[in-house]
């Protein structure tokens, strides 16, 4: 039987150029006027219920990252960022998965009977973007009704006011704060309402049973450290540029000084330390945040790491002043690509890491390939993990078939080839992940076949820990996964799992692309001449 607690193991790679989150914000409990707003519905009018993704509208500044939007949850929190998949009740500010986010009352609350709206006022570059709570009720099924708004400033503050209530909690046990990566103590404001208020950035109070005085105003204010501070925050750009072709690279900065700031450079870099490109900074104000596109033309096929450098005389913090790295795979001069798939659901497959096994196979047909025959040299999946994985063992194979779906059972990667046999990075959050093939694969006339599996492993992560993916059909896909049980490619077992369900994918080739096709589908006349 599948453990009914999950075992979240997470390494953590991820160095930040400062030491906690109050080196970011500034705590001030304070106080002011509710005034309900007329809003946007989030749609989660029920119990444990997650928005999709709302755009801010605004670059939101908070800590080193750029964040653009949001998602809601009933349960009383918001995901800055738009990654999480659950409404997760439990509240965890201590947590190195579900961060960042804003808790305004954190439990297992519910918007049954009740709404969340949405609204940003304001003018550029002071917009302010809220999200309110009306009626929720706290614990879920006690008929009381509390009313929360959360507000995101432009300038990079957050702060929580609380309205009216009615009613009283019933086995109320919440939290109220802020996280950010890479989480855990030190990365967390909690609050201990008053008066007069306190905050912890190590212990998490994950037990408050009564709601704040209507009136009341929890804020965080950005910190501005030092008078001159230019930091690099990202970099994105084509993750499978061409070789030969210009790409483009966007380096987003922002001002963390106090002073505006007019002569710098921005910079684009191949590890170890070889620029590729530089352009001249241009005017940029305390607190805002700019973007500068720089071209690369790749002269070589393969991987590389790229990342983005800001450079300012005088710069008083220069540990922020470079980007995280970004991952690309350079294609061979004439690669052509095709994306199969919407990405429109999240699933465990092609690889499920939350079993300590697993076995996939699919169909894709002529028609979403876009070429009859050629050399497949790369694929990408689109992961959207809470665990970081930088070593996902991984096996694929690639086969031809003319076969129209899977309900007779598995091909075996008997038939097949065995196309990569490795080790893959799946970071946390959304990424596409490119696997180069280390035996790239002829495909001839017919569907192609793609057999995943995750060998057996010692330890299995988050249910969570999923990939993009889409329903077409009901037969082209067969699944299983156990923790107990070894799966064998080469004699799949007979009780696996028919769907259309098959991972979004993007296919790199060499080859002639369906420009023209006439097909002979039958022949018919007099049987003897």
């Amino acid at each position: 039987m599948k453990r009914l607690s999950l075992l979240l193991v997470m390494i953590i790679t991820v160095c930040l150029s400062y030491a906690t989150i109050d080196e970011y914000f500034d705590f001030l409990a304070t106080t002011g006027t509710y005034t309900a707003i007329n809003g946007t519905d989030a749609g989660i009018s029920g119990d444990d219920m997650l928005s999709g993704v709302i755009p801010l509208g605004f670059n939101f500044a908070y800590g080193d990252d750029v964040i653009t939007q949001i998602k809601i949850s009933s349960n009383g929190w918001i995901d800055l960022g738009g990654t999480q998949t659950s409404s997760n009740l439990s509240n965890q500010l201590a947590s190195t998965l579900y961060r960042p986010v804003i808790a305004a009352l954190w439990d297992d609350t519910s918007l049954t009977g009740g709404n969340a709206q949405y609204l940003m006022t304001g003018t550029a570059p002071n917009r302010v973007f809220t999200v309110q709570y009306t009626d929720l009720q706290w614990n879920y099924y006690a008929g009381n009704q509390f009313n929360i708004q959360v507000r995101i400033y432009e300038t990079g503050k957050i702060d929580m006011i609380y309205g009216p209530a009615t009613g009283t909690p019933a086995n109320a046990s919440a939290s109220i704060g802020i996280n950010m990566a890479p989480g855990g103590a030190g990365w967390f404001y909690s609050v201990t309402p008053g008066p007069p208020a306190t905050v912890s950035t190590t212990v998490e109070n994950t037990s408050i049973a009564a709601f704040p005085a209507q009136g009341t105003i929890y804020e965080f204010n950005p910190v501005v450290p030092v008078p001159n501070d230019l930091a690099a925050m990202m970099i994105t750009g084509n993750t499978t540029p061409t070789q030969g072709m210009e790409a483009i690279y966007s380096i987003t900065i922002r001002n963390r000084g106090s002073n505006p700031q007019t002569t710098y450079s921005v910079k684009l870099f191949k590890e170890p330390a070889i620029e590729l490109g530089t352009v001249a900074g241009t005017a940029i104000q305390p607190g805002e945040i700019l973007s500068f596109n720089i071209p690369w033309t790749p002269d070589a096929a393969g991987p590389a790491v790229l990342y983005g450098k800001v450079v300012l005389a005088g710069d008083e913090n220069t540990t922020n002043d470079q980007t995280p790295g970004l991952n690309v795979t350079v294609q061979p001069t004439g690669v052509q690509a095709v994306t199969i798939g919407d990405g429109s659901e999240l699933a465990n497959i092609p690889m499920n890491f939350y079993w300590m096994n697993s076995l996939f196979e699919c169909l894709y047909y002529p028609d979403e390939l876009g070429f009859v025959s050629g050399t497949i040299t790369s694929l990408q999946f689109y992961n959207n993990f809470q665990t970081n994985m930088p070593n996902g063992a991984t096996k694929i194979w690639l086969g031809t078939t003319n076969l129209q779906d899977l309900s007779g059972g598995w091909i075996p990667s008997t038939q097949l080839t065995l196309v990569f046999d490795g080790n893959v990075q799946y970071p946390a959050g959304p990424n596409t992940i490119t696997i180069p093939l280390q035996t790239p694969y002829m495909h001839t006339p017919g569907n192609l076949v793609m057999m995943v599996n995750r060998p057996m492993d010692t330890q299995y992560y988050n249910y969570m820990d999923n990939f993009q993916a889409q329903t077409i059909g009901a037969t082209r896909a067969l699944a299983i996964y156990a923790d107990g049980t070894l799966f064998d490619p080469a004699n799949p077992p007979a009780n696996a799992t028919l769907s259309g369900q098959f991972p979004k994918t993007t296919i790199f080739y060499t080859g002639q692309a369906i420009v023209n096709d006439l097909g002979a589908l039958s022949i018919t006349g007099n049987s003897t001449p």
